[in-house]
């Protein structure tokens, strides 16, 4: 038997946090994630709102984001 990984895409629930930069924002701004309307983004199947940021004294950011849908 041959043992091999298989990679998984993580299985979101509403009220899931998970943490981003202010470049990986960007960069999903640019891909078209992001839904300027209700200012959320798509990730993974998930909707995602930012709902708190911390600067560093670097210049950059980190923002939590929380799953608010499944299933987009």
């Amino acid at each position: 038997m041959v043992d091999f990984e298989v990679p998984m895409v993580p299985v979101w629930h509403v009220g899931d946090t998970r943490e981003l930069d202010d470049s990986e924002l960007q960069r999903l701004r640019e891909s078209d994630a992001y839904e300027s309307y209700d200012q959320t983004y798509i990730i993974e199947s998930a909707r995602w709102k930012v709902v708190g940021e911390i600067h560093h004294a670097n210049g950059h950011s980190a923002y939590t984001l929380e799953c608010i849908a499944v299933g987009e």
